[in-house]
């Protein structure tokens, strides 16, 4: 039984870690649909989604692994993860104002953009503030594992 919460423990700080890189993939994603937006509703790329998926699972296990080995402190994965949250908010901020620079173009000159082209922008600019709110609770999230994270591993701080 012992084992078996230790291995618990283990599963619940690699899930700490890939929340960390995983919450920044919704804003990815959007900032990815605006950069293809000509293609990005047409092309499937379930491939890419499951290996990114995978790689940040095994990131986080092999991060782990080595911290709680004392091969790497905990920090320089905590450090990655700040960074990605603070260029992930200026990332949006600038795609958002791209967004609508586009958006009142396409209003303006009525044939700037395809059909499919106008649907992406108009479902862009329809889903930032739920972006907004997302990139909100990752920093309060992130913040709190951040704060977890001084009990989580203190030997390797």
């Amino acid at each position: 039984m012992l084992k078996n919460a230790l291995y618990a423990e283990h599963i619940k700080f690699i899930s700490i870690v890939a929340y960390f890189v995983a919450s920044n993939w919704v804003i990815i994603e959007r900032v990815w649909a605006i950069i293809n937006l000509k293609g990005y509703e047409t092309r499937k790329e379930y491939k890419f989604i499951v290996a990114v998926i995978f790689g940040q699972w095994l990131v986080s296990a092999g991060g782990y692994w080595l911290a709680v080995q004392g091969y790497l402190p905990v920090m320089l994965f905590l450090i990655p993860g700040i960074i990605l949250t603070i260029s992930s908010v200026l990332v949006y901020r600038y795609m958002d104002r791209k967004n609508k620079r586009k958006y009142r173009l396409s209003k303006s000159v009525g044939n700037a953009y395809t059909l499919t082209e106008r649907y992406q922008l108009a479902e862009n600019i329809k889903t930032a503030p739920l972006v907004l709110a997302m990139i909100y609770v990752n920093i309060t999230l992130n913040t709190m594992v951040l704060i977890v994270s001084k009990n989580f591993l203190p030997w390797h701080i």
